[in-house]
Protein backbone atom coordinates (compact mmCIF):
# COMPACT_ATOMS: atom_id res chain seq x y z
CA UNK A 1 0.00 0.00 0.00
CA UNK A 2 1.33 3.43 -1.07
CA UNK A 3 0.83 5.82 2.28
CA UNK A 4 -0.02 9.16 0.90
CA UNK A 5 2.25 12.22 2.34
CA UNK A 6 1.99 15.63 2.11
CA UNK A 7 4.88 17.75 -0.03
CA UNK A 8 6.18 21.35 -0.17
CA UNK A 9 9.05 22.48 -2.48
CA UNK A 10 10.76 24.83 0.42
CA UNK A 11 11.53 23.30 4.07
CA UNK A 12 10.53 26.56 6.10
CA UNK A 13 9.50 26.04 9.73
CA UNK A 14 6.80 28.40 9.20
CA UNK A 15 5.46 26.36 5.63
CA UNK A 16 5.49 23.33 7.08
CA UNK A 17 3.49 24.31 10.53
CA UNK A 18 0.93 26.01 7.89
CA UNK A 19 0.58 23.02 6.19
CA UNK A 20 0.02 20.76 9.17
CA UNK A 21 -2.26 23.35 10.51
CA UNK A 22 -4.61 22.75 7.46
CA UNK A 23 -4.39 18.42 7.56
CA UNK A 24 -5.45 18.99 11.15
CA UNK A 25 -8.41 20.70 10.54
CA UNK A 26 -10.55 17.86 9.27
CA UNK A 27 -9.19 15.24 11.73
CA UNK A 28 -11.90 13.88 13.64
CA UNK A 29 -11.20 14.95 17.49
CA UNK A 30 -11.52 12.60 19.82
CA UNK A 31 -11.25 9.30 17.54
CA UNK A 32 -7.34 8.91 16.64
CA UNK A 33 -6.97 7.22 13.53
CA UNK A 34 -5.64 4.35 14.80
CA UNK A 35 -6.53 1.67 12.01
CA UNK A 36 -5.90 4.10 8.38
CA UNK A 37 -9.77 4.48 7.96
CA UNK A 38 -9.37 8.54 8.27
CA UNK A 39 -9.21 9.06 4.73
CA UNK A 40 -13.23 7.41 4.71
CA UNK A 41 -14.48 9.37 7.72
CA UNK A 42 -12.48 13.00 6.52
CA UNK A 43 -14.24 11.89 3.05
CA UNK A 44 -17.80 11.11 4.44
CA UNK A 45 -17.86 14.09 6.79
CA UNK A 46 -16.73 17.19 4.18
CA UNK A 47 -19.43 15.62 1.84
CA UNK A 48 -21.89 15.96 5.04
CA UNK A 49 -21.41 18.66 6.53
CA UNK A 50 -18.84 20.97 4.05
CA UNK A 51 -16.63 24.00 5.76
CA UNK A 52 -16.81 22.25 9.17
CA UNK A 53 -14.25 20.89 11.17
CA UNK A 54 -13.54 19.26 14.48
CA UNK A 55 -12.01 22.03 16.04
CA UNK A 56 -14.23 24.83 15.40
CA UNK A 57 -16.51 25.78 17.98
CA UNK A 58 -18.97 28.48 17.04
CA UNK A 59 -20.76 29.72 13.60
CA UNK A 60 -20.20 33.75 14.43
CA UNK A 61 -16.55 32.68 13.87
CA UNK A 62 -17.47 32.96 10.44
CA UNK A 63 -18.44 36.54 10.30
CA UNK A 64 -15.50 37.71 13.24
CA UNK A 65 -12.94 36.53 10.86
CA UNK A 66 -13.73 38.25 7.39
CA UNK A 67 -15.16 41.11 9.63
CA UNK A 68 -11.59 41.65 11.20
CA UNK A 69 -9.50 41.04 7.64
CA UNK A 70 -12.32 43.76 6.62
CA UNK A 71 -11.01 46.17 8.99
CA UNK A 72 -6.89 45.37 7.88
CA UNK A 73 -8.07 46.65 4.39
CA UNK A 74 -10.13 49.58 5.44
CA UNK A 75 -7.47 51.03 7.71
CA UNK A 76 -4.73 50.25 4.68
CA UNK A 77 -2.73 47.76 6.79
CA UNK A 78 0.81 46.95 4.79
CA UNK A 79 1.65 43.73 3.95
CA UNK A 80 4.54 43.65 6.65
CA UNK A 81 2.21 44.52 9.55
CA UNK A 82 -0.83 42.24 8.64
CA UNK A 83 -0.15 39.53 10.70
CA UNK A 84 0.89 41.18 13.68
CA UNK A 85 -2.00 43.49 13.39
CA UNK A 86 -4.70 40.36 12.87
CA UNK A 87 -3.30 38.78 15.54
CA UNK A 88 -3.72 41.68 17.89
CA UNK A 89 -7.07 42.04 16.61
CA UNK A 90 -8.14 38.37 17.41
CA UNK A 91 -7.17 39.07 20.65
CA UNK A 92 -9.08 41.78 21.15
CA UNK A 93 -11.82 39.37 20.22
CA UNK A 94 -11.01 37.37 22.84
CA UNK A 95 -11.60 39.99 25.09
CA UNK A 96 -14.29 41.61 23.77
CA UNK A 97 -15.92 37.68 23.72
CA UNK A 98 -15.11 37.46 27.51
CA UNK A 99 -16.38 41.31 28.26
CA UNK A 100 -19.80 40.00 26.45
CA UNK A 101 -20.09 36.83 28.68
CA UNK A 102 -19.07 34.13 26.33
CA UNK A 103 -16.24 32.77 29.47
CA UNK A 104 -17.26 29.45 29.05
CA UNK A 105 -16.47 26.84 25.89
CA UNK A 106 -16.17 28.30 22.75
CA UNK A 107 -14.25 31.30 22.82
CA UNK A 108 -10.88 30.15 20.99
CA UNK A 109 -7.52 31.49 22.70
CA UNK A 110 -9.42 31.96 26.06
CA UNK A 111 -6.71 29.63 27.78
CA UNK A 112 -3.74 30.37 25.91
CA UNK A 113 -3.68 33.79 26.37
CA UNK A 114 -2.10 36.84 23.79
CA UNK A 115 0.67 34.18 22.42
CA UNK A 116 -2.51 31.27 21.41
CA UNK A 117 -0.41 29.32 18.94
CA UNK A 118 -3.74 28.30 16.72
CA UNK A 119 -5.43 31.82 15.94
CA UNK A 120 -9.12 31.60 14.72
CA UNK A 121 -8.80 32.37 11.21
CA UNK A 122 -6.49 29.42 10.78
CA UNK A 123 -8.96 27.57 12.08
CA UNK A 124 -12.20 29.12 10.02
CA UNK A 125 -10.47 29.95 7.17
CA UNK A 126 -10.48 26.96 4.98
CA UNK A 127 -14.67 26.96 5.77
CA UNK A 128 -14.63 30.29 4.53
CA UNK A 129 -13.69 29.77 1.60
CA UNK A 130 -15.81 26.87 1.28
CA UNK A 131 -18.94 28.92 2.01
CA UNK A 132 -17.49 31.12 -0.54
CA UNK A 133 -17.81 33.90 1.94
CA UNK A 134 -13.76 34.24 1.16
CA UNK A 135 -13.24 35.43 -2.69
CA UNK A 136 -9.02 35.54 -2.51
CA UNK A 137 -7.73 31.85 -2.82
CA UNK A 138 -4.75 31.06 -0.42
CA UNK A 139 -3.66 30.69 2.55
CA UNK A 140 -3.38 33.80 5.58
CA UNK A 141 -0.01 34.53 4.89
CA UNK A 142 -0.35 34.64 1.43
CA UNK A 143 -3.37 37.15 2.09
CA UNK A 144 -1.36 38.94 3.99
CA UNK A 145 1.42 38.93 1.16
CA UNK A 146 -1.50 40.46 -1.09
CA UNK A 147 -2.87 43.50 0.38
CA UNK A 148 -0.17 45.88 -0.98
CA UNK A 149 -0.93 44.77 -4.91
CA UNK A 150 -4.77 44.53 -3.53
CA UNK A 151 -4.61 48.07 -2.28
CA UNK A 152 -3.10 48.88 -5.87
CA UNK A 153 -5.29 47.00 -7.78
CA UNK A 154 -8.58 48.60 -5.93
CA UNK A 155 -7.85 52.36 -6.53
CA UNK A 156 -7.34 51.58 -10.06
CA UNK A 157 -10.24 49.73 -10.19
CA UNK A 158 -12.53 52.82 -8.57
CA UNK A 159 -13.96 55.80 -10.38
CA UNK A 160 -13.23 58.96 -9.89
CA UNK A 161 -16.84 60.05 -9.24
CA UNK A 162 -18.46 58.02 -6.67
CA UNK A 163 -14.90 55.89 -5.72
CA UNK A 164 -17.42 52.83 -5.96
CA UNK A 165 -15.72 49.53 -6.37
CA UNK A 166 -16.36 48.62 -10.28
CA UNK A 167 -14.87 45.45 -10.36
CA UNK A 168 -16.08 42.96 -7.92
CA UNK A 169 -13.46 40.27 -8.66
CA UNK A 170 -11.13 42.78 -6.68
CA UNK A 171 -13.14 41.75 -3.40
CA UNK A 172 -11.45 39.54 -1.19
CA UNK A 173 -15.23 39.53 0.60
CA UNK A 174 -18.75 38.16 -0.09
CA UNK A 175 -20.28 41.68 -1.56
CA UNK A 176 -23.58 40.78 0.95
CA UNK A 177 -21.36 40.15 3.73
CA UNK A 178 -23.28 41.91 6.94
CA UNK A 179 -21.29 44.75 8.50
CA UNK A 180 -19.97 44.62 11.54
CA UNK A 181 -21.37 45.71 14.41
CA UNK A 182 -20.27 49.00 16.04
CA UNK A 183 -17.59 48.19 19.07
CA UNK A 184 -17.60 44.25 18.55
CA UNK A 185 -13.98 44.07 19.55
CA UNK A 186 -14.81 45.95 22.87
CA UNK A 187 -18.20 43.34 23.79
CA UNK A 188 -19.79 41.15 21.68
CA UNK A 189 -21.06 37.52 21.40
CA UNK A 190 -22.01 34.72 19.68
CA UNK A 191 -25.30 34.95 19.39
CA UNK A 192 -26.35 36.01 15.63
CA UNK A 193 -28.28 38.70 14.35
CA UNK A 194 -31.12 37.38 12.12
CA UNK A 195 -29.94 39.07 9.11
CA UNK A 196 -26.10 37.32 10.21
CA UNK A 197 -27.96 33.88 10.52
CA UNK A 198 -29.80 34.80 6.93
CA UNK A 199 -26.31 35.46 5.32
CA UNK A 200 -25.01 32.32 7.09
CA UNK A 201 -27.85 30.03 6.01
CA UNK A 202 -27.97 31.77 2.33
CA UNK A 203 -24.64 30.69 1.98
CA UNK A 204 -23.97 27.03 3.30
CA UNK A 205 -27.21 26.30 0.80
CA UNK A 206 -25.48 28.29 -2.13
CA UNK A 207 -22.04 26.97 -2.07
CA UNK A 208 -23.13 23.39 -0.94
CA UNK A 209 -27.12 22.70 -2.09
CA UNK A 210 -26.70 19.22 -2.08
CA UNK A 211 -25.22 18.65 1.59
CA UNK A 212 -27.01 17.62 4.84
CA UNK A 213 -25.69 20.85 5.88
CA UNK A 214 -27.89 22.49 3.90
CA UNK A 215 -30.83 19.94 4.63
CA UNK A 216 -30.44 20.58 8.45
CA UNK A 217 -31.35 24.46 7.50
CA UNK A 218 -34.57 23.34 6.46
CA UNK A 219 -38.00 22.85 8.33
CA UNK A 220 -37.99 18.96 7.17
CA UNK A 221 -34.99 17.91 9.25
CA UNK A 222 -36.04 18.04 12.95
CA UNK A 223 -34.65 17.10 16.54
CA UNK A 224 -31.27 18.92 15.51
CA UNK A 225 -30.67 20.03 18.87
CA UNK A 226 -30.77 15.98 20.92
CA UNK A 227 -29.54 14.47 17.63
CA UNK A 228 -25.80 12.41 18.75
CA UNK A 229 -25.33 11.24 15.20
CA UNK A 230 -26.72 12.21 11.44
CA UNK A 231 -28.71 9.08 11.12
CA UNK A 232 -31.12 10.30 14.65
CA UNK A 233 -31.91 13.33 12.88
CA UNK A 234 -35.75 12.84 12.07
CA UNK A 235 -36.91 13.82 8.35
CA UNK A 236 -34.25 11.84 6.82
CA UNK A 237 -36.29 10.54 4.25
CA UNK A 238 -37.45 13.49 2.64
CA UNK A 239 -33.98 14.03 1.48
CA UNK A 240 -32.84 13.43 -2.11
CA UNK A 241 -32.41 9.65 -2.27
CA UNK A 242 -28.60 9.62 -3.20
CA UNK A 243 -28.16 11.76 0.00
CA UNK A 244 -30.13 9.21 2.32
CA UNK A 245 -28.22 6.28 0.68
CA UNK A 246 -25.13 8.33 1.66
CA UNK A 247 -26.15 8.44 5.26
CA UNK A 248 -27.57 5.16 5.69
CA UNK A 249 -24.03 4.19 4.27
CA UNK A 250 -22.13 6.07 7.19
CA UNK A 251 -24.18 4.70 9.88
CA UNK A 252 -23.55 1.05 9.05
CA UNK A 253 -19.95 2.02 8.49
CA UNK A 254 -19.56 3.76 11.95
CA UNK A 255 -21.54 0.72 13.55
CA UNK A 256 -18.65 -1.84 11.77
CA UNK A 257 -15.99 -0.20 12.08
CA UNK A 258 -15.93 0.29 15.45
CA UNK A 259 -15.93 -3.43 16.19
CA UNK A 260 -12.76 -3.02 14.73
CA UNK A 261 -11.12 -0.44 17.50
CA UNK A 262 -12.51 -2.69 20.60
CA UNK A 263 -11.09 -5.30 19.33
CA UNK A 264 -8.16 -3.07 18.58
CA UNK A 265 -8.28 -2.27 22.14
CA UNK A 266 -8.65 -5.56 23.43
CA UNK A 267 -5.41 -7.12 22.02
CA UNK A 268 -3.76 -4.48 23.68
CA UNK A 269 -5.10 -4.83 26.81
CA UNK A 270 -4.58 -8.73 26.80
CA UNK A 271 -0.79 -8.11 25.67
CA UNK A 272 -0.16 -5.65 28.46
CA UNK A 273 -0.99 -7.91 30.92
CA UNK A 274 0.69 -11.20 29.05
CA UNK A 275 3.57 -8.79 29.42
CA UNK A 276 2.89 -7.38 32.71
CA UNK A 277 2.57 -4.10 32.13
CA UNK A 278 -1.42 -4.04 33.79
CA UNK A 279 -0.98 -6.02 36.88
CA UNK A 280 -5.07 -6.92 36.60
CA UNK A 281 -7.51 -7.29 33.54
CA UNK A 282 -9.61 -4.58 33.88
CA UNK A 283 -9.04 -3.38 30.70
CA UNK A 284 -9.35 -6.56 29.21
CA UNK A 285 -12.91 -7.34 31.18
CA UNK A 286 -14.15 -3.56 29.59
CA UNK A 287 -13.26 -4.54 25.90
CA UNK A 288 -14.47 -8.08 26.17
CA UNK A 289 -17.64 -6.84 27.63
CA UNK A 290 -17.95 -3.94 25.01
CA UNK A 291 -17.34 -6.30 22.00
CA UNK A 292 -20.60 -8.30 23.42
CA UNK A 293 -22.32 -4.93 23.67
CA UNK A 294 -21.69 -4.18 19.94
CA UNK A 295 -21.99 -7.94 18.46
CA UNK A 296 -25.51 -7.51 20.13
CA UNK A 297 -25.89 -4.24 17.94
CA UNK A 298 -24.22 -6.06 14.97
CA UNK A 299 -27.12 -9.13 15.10
CA UNK A 300 -30.21 -6.35 15.78
CA UNK A 301 -28.82 -4.81 12.68
CA UNK A 302 -28.45 -7.57 10.16
CA UNK A 303 -30.68 -7.01 7.99
CA UNK A 304 -29.67 -3.37 7.19
CA UNK A 305 -26.16 -4.97 6.95
CA UNK A 306 -27.06 -8.24 4.69
CA UNK A 307 -28.63 -6.04 2.16
CA UNK A 308 -25.92 -2.78 2.38
CA UNK A 309 -24.32 -2.65 -1.07
CA UNK A 310 -20.90 -1.93 -0.16
CA UNK A 311 -19.52 -1.83 -3.93
CA UNK A 312 -22.29 0.83 -4.36
CA UNK A 313 -20.55 2.71 -1.11
CA UNK A 314 -17.04 2.36 -2.46
CA UNK A 315 -17.81 3.45 -5.70
CA UNK A 316 -20.17 6.44 -4.49
CA UNK A 317 -16.85 7.03 -2.06
CA UNK A 318 -14.29 7.50 -4.95
CA UNK A 319 -16.87 9.75 -6.99
CA UNK A 320 -17.12 12.31 -4.26
CA UNK A 321 -13.08 11.91 -3.52
CA UNK A 322 -11.12 9.96 -6.08
CA UNK A 323 -7.64 10.45 -4.11
CA UNK A 324 -9.24 7.95 -1.68
CA UNK A 325 -6.68 5.68 0.05
CA UNK A 326 -6.88 2.13 -1.69
CA UNK A 327 -5.48 0.97 1.27
CA UNK A 328 -8.65 2.31 3.54
CA UNK A 329 -11.23 0.73 1.28
CA UNK A 330 -9.19 -2.61 1.19
CA UNK A 331 -8.80 -3.05 5.01
CA UNK A 332 -12.45 -1.59 5.51
CA UNK A 333 -14.14 -4.34 3.01
CA UNK A 334 -12.47 -7.45 5.11
CA UNK A 335 -13.07 -6.35 8.57
CA UNK A 336 -16.75 -5.74 6.80
CA UNK A 337 -17.03 -9.03 5.54
CA UNK A 338 -15.76 -10.90 8.63
CA UNK A 339 -17.28 -8.59 11.13
CA UNK A 340 -21.16 -9.23 9.44
CA UNK A 341 -21.08 -12.51 8.61
CA UNK A 342 -20.05 -13.21 12.61
CA UNK A 343 -20.46 -10.15 14.63
CA UNK A 344 -19.87 -12.22 17.89
CA UNK A 345 -17.27 -14.23 17.69
CA UNK A 346 -14.47 -11.50 16.14
CA UNK A 347 -13.00 -11.39 19.40
CA UNK A 348 -12.14 -15.28 19.02
CA UNK A 349 -11.27 -15.04 15.63
CA UNK A 350 -7.29 -15.61 14.55
CA UNK A 351 -8.20 -14.06 11.31
CA UNK A 352 -9.46 -10.34 12.31
CA UNK A 353 -6.72 -10.38 15.26
CA UNK A 354 -4.32 -11.14 11.96
CA UNK A 355 -5.80 -8.65 10.45
CA UNK A 356 -5.80 -5.35 13.16
CA UNK A 357 -2.24 -6.72 13.83
CA UNK A 358 -1.25 -6.19 10.60
CA UNK A 359 -2.60 -3.15 10.04
CA UNK A 360 -1.49 -1.29 12.94
CA UNK A 361 2.39 -2.70 11.25
CA UNK A 362 1.81 -1.51 8.18
CA UNK A 363 0.60 2.21 9.00
CA UNK A 364 3.01 2.73 12.37
CA UNK A 365 6.03 0.21 11.29
CA UNK A 366 7.92 0.16 14.21
CA UNK A 367 5.89 2.23 16.41
CA UNK A 368 3.33 -0.39 16.34
CA UNK A 369 1.95 -1.22 20.07
CA UNK A 370 1.22 -5.12 19.59
CA UNK A 371 4.86 -5.29 17.96
CA UNK A 372 6.89 -2.93 20.46
CA UNK A 373 7.12 -3.15 23.95
CA UNK A 374 7.74 0.36 24.78
CA UNK A 375 4.88 1.89 22.39
CA UNK A 376 2.62 -0.37 24.42
CA UNK A 377 4.04 0.88 27.78
CA UNK A 378 2.91 4.48 26.62
CA UNK A 379 -0.82 3.26 25.95
CA UNK A 380 -3.21 4.64 28.35
CA UNK A 381 -5.59 2.27 28.06
CA UNK A 382 -7.45 3.12 25.52
CA UNK A 383 -6.97 4.29 22.19
CA UNK A 384 -9.09 5.46 19.16
CA UNK A 385 -12.65 4.70 21.01
CA UNK A 386 -16.03 6.37 20.15
CA UNK A 387 -18.20 5.62 17.01
CA UNK A 388 -17.44 7.80 13.87
CA UNK A 389 -19.98 10.68 13.61
CA UNK A 390 -18.21 12.45 10.72
CA UNK A 391 -18.01 16.05 12.43
CA UNK A 392 -22.07 16.38 13.48
CA UNK A 393 -20.59 17.28 17.31
CA UNK A 394 -19.15 20.20 15.40
CA UNK A 395 -21.55 20.75 12.70
CA UNK A 396 -24.97 20.75 15.24
CA UNK A 397 -23.26 23.24 17.34
CA UNK A 398 -23.04 25.80 14.48
CA UNK A 399 -26.39 24.54 12.81
CA UNK A 400 -27.91 25.28 15.88
CA UNK A 401 -26.10 28.77 16.44
CA UNK A 402 -27.83 29.68 12.84
CA UNK A 403 -31.62 28.39 13.79
CA UNK A 404 -31.17 30.15 16.86
CA UNK A 405 -30.10 33.70 14.58
CA UNK A 406 -32.73 32.44 12.02
CA UNK A 407 -35.72 32.21 15.13
CA UNK A 408 -36.62 28.83 14.45
CA UNK A 409 -39.14 27.67 17.28
CA UNK A 410 -37.19 25.53 19.85
CA UNK A 411 -39.30 22.68 19.31
CA UNK A 412 -38.26 21.99 15.85
CA UNK A 413 -34.13 21.75 16.70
Amino acid sequence: MSISTFGWLDHDDGERRRMMEVVNLFREKGTLDELGVGSIRDTLAEHFFPGTSTIQTRARYFLFIPWIYSMLEHNRVPSRGAAIYARKLQWQLVQSLQAGGESSGGVIGIDAGENLNRLPSTIYWQGIMRWEIRSFEGSTDRYHASLDQYYRAERSARSSDSGELLDAAHRNWHGSLPSAPTGFLSQTTFALQHHEAEFLSERIRRASPDSLLAACLSSSITRRRIAHAPWELTGLGGLPSQLCADVESARLYSLTMEGAVLLYNLMLAELAVERAIHSDTRFVDRYRQELERWGDEMESAQSALQNWDRQAFWARLRAINPRLQSGAIRFSDTWLSLAIAAPGSVSTSNFARILIRERERLLKTTLARLYNPRALERWPGESGLGRLTFRWTNAKRILIDILDGLREPASSI
